[in-house]
């Protein structure tokens, strides 16, 4: 076999399958790709590489579901809205949540810290809009 020949036999990918049945590593071989149209009707490709399963999921509509955490190094920019169903949880113990009921919705900040005197909580929520610093006057409910 010459040179030329060789290059391109190593070259060649073969075929990815797609399968039925959800991929596992017992099922794959090293190094082997298969595609695989999951429940949420999403087309996942499987790689097994160095005796690891590896996963990724494609969307024909540009949404993409995280299943576990996503941890984000630098900055998130966010063009449009930001929809929550939970808590936003910060570093200092600031935890914000939503709550509706009816048809009001209530926001709440929660702190680990005391705001005002333990005995008669009295403070001020500072709030930045448009560079604009406005307080708010807080009590206790």
């Amino acid at each position: 076999m010459d040179r030329i020949a060789r290059r391109l036999t190593n070259l060649k990918q073969d075929k990815i399958r797609l399968s039925k049945t959800q991929p596992s590593i017992q099922t794959l071989r090293e190094g082997e790709e298969v595609l695989y149209l999951n429940k949420d009707n999403k087309l996942c490709r499987y790689r097994k590489e160095r005796g690891l399963l590896w996963k990724s999921e494609m969307s024909n509509d540009g949404n993409h579901i995280i299943d576990k955490s996503l941890n984000i190094k630098k900055d998130l920019k966010v063009g449009k809205n930001i929809q929550l169903d939970g808590t936003i949880k910060f570093d200092k113990g600031v935890n914000i949540t939503t709550k509706l009921t009816g048809s009001n919705r209530t926001l709440s900040f929660v702190t680990e810290e005391t705001v005002g005197s333990s005995v008669t909580p009295d403070g001020s929520l500072k709030v930045y809009i448009n560079g604009t610093l406005y307080q708010i006057p807080v009590k206790e409910v």
